[in-house]
């Protein structure tokens, strides 16, 4: 099977009130590699408050039980293993769902996809 088709984590925050007319927008956060792994969400998203009250916020993350994950493209170095990148098409299938996932549960314009 291929990898990219496995399950992504990601989290997920939007404003609790009603959406513009145009929807809200959305804010995609791309943390590091060392962050992608860490579970500190709430002073993370606490240093984002104002961010969180005007869009939707989408960030993909790693759980250690979660790894090895299709997000991270790794390379096998002579001292060890690193992060090399981020998989671009498993981010953008992350922003796809979860904007879609959104929309099934809160209207197709609570979110502004364009």
């Amino acid at each position: 099977q291929d990898a990219s088709w496995r399950s992504v984590n990601y989290l997920m925050l939007y404003p609790k009130r009603n959406a513009p007319n145009d929807g809200w927008p959305v804010l995609f956060f791309l943390p590091g590699s060392g962050e992608l792994q860490r579970d500190d969400w709430q002073s993370r998203f606490s240093l984002m408050s104002e961010a969180w009250q005007n869009f939707v916020i989408i960030t993909p993350y790693v759980p250690e039980q979660a790894q090895p994950s299709p997000l991270l493209v790794e390379e096998t170095l002579t001292w060890g293993t690193r992060i090399a990148k981020l998989n671009e098409e498993v981010l953008m299938h992350v922003l796809e769902y979860a904007t879609r996932d959104l929309q099934t549960v809160h209207g197709a314009g609570f979110v502004n996809v364009n």
